[in-house]
């Protein structure tokens, strides 16, 4: 047996799904991501009971938001050295929980992936330097034989796209997905 999915969402997935497709499309039509305006300031807009933590560049190269316990719990964001952003990840007491993104040191986006409780599970888009897209699709964490190692395994509806913007593929994973994948239209990010 190689491995069974972190859970079954028959329903409980369709909003999630739904909601991050719409995430990705307005927070690729805008030059930022949904945690942006939570650090254009020298703090974030951190969650009730936790407080920033590190500093917003050109200060420094991480800033994030933790409780009085040391969970991380709101928005993490990483920059280059060059003042572009890296990495935005939302945390909810300790655990990954909604969109993260990535993005090449150039400032051009590279990645988008759905968290939910602390697995990656749902959509997924990747980019090329030059804003093409590349890749999307959806996503969910397996667990190996032993119930303790992890993989993640594309499912549903696959597409790619060559660097000039050509269709390279469209088709299905061989997998089914353990939730209702909707279609996630992922525009071009520039």
């Amino acid at each position: 047996m190689l491995g069974t999915a972190r859970g079954t969402y028959p329903g409980r997935m369709r909003i999630p799904h739904l909601l991050f497709a719409l995430l990705l499309v307005s927070c690729a039509e805008s030059s930022s991501s949904p945690y942006a305006e939570s650090f254009t300031g020298s703090e974030p807009d951190c969650p009730a009971g936790a407080t920033h933590r590190g500093d917003a560049y050109p200060d420094g190269l991480a800033l994030w938001c933790e409780t009085d316990t040391g969970l991380l719990h709101g928005p993490s964001v990483t920059w280059w050295a060059n003042g572009n952003r890296k990495s935005e990840m939302p945390y909810d007491r300790g655990v990954r929980s909604g969109v993260s993104w990535e993005w090449y040191e150039s400032g051009g986006p590279y990645a988008a992936q759905a968290w939910a409780d602390d697995w990656l599970q749902g959509a997924w888009a990747t980019w090329y330097e030059n804003g093409q897209r590349h890749f999307e699709g959806f996503q969910y964490t397996i667990f190996i034989e032993d119930g303790r190692s992890t993989s993640t395994r594309d499912c549903g509806p696959l597409r790619s796209w060559l660097a000039d913007g050509s269709d390279e593929f469209e088709g299905a994973s061989a997998f089914e997905c353990p939730f209702d994948p909707l279609p996630a239209p992922i525009p071009n990010r520039s």
